[in-house]
């Protein structure tokens, strides 16, 4: 049973990559239309103390 007073932190960033070979599946996921490059884009949690969960 969770405790009532957590704090989670949720933080989405893009980190840029290699451009993935031509003609292969999925390559269009590496695609960032803000940034307009390619990038895999991750989702970090942390709880209030900043440890990664």
């Amino acid at each position: 049973m969770p405790e009532p007073n957590i704090t989670l932190r949720i933080d989405g960033t893009e980190t840029q990559v290699r451009r993935p070979r031509a003609n292969r599946p999925g390559r269009r996921a590496f695609v960032s239309g803000k940034r307009r490059q390619n990038t895999i884009k991750t989702t970090t949690i942390s709880d209030h103390q900043g440890r990664t969960l």
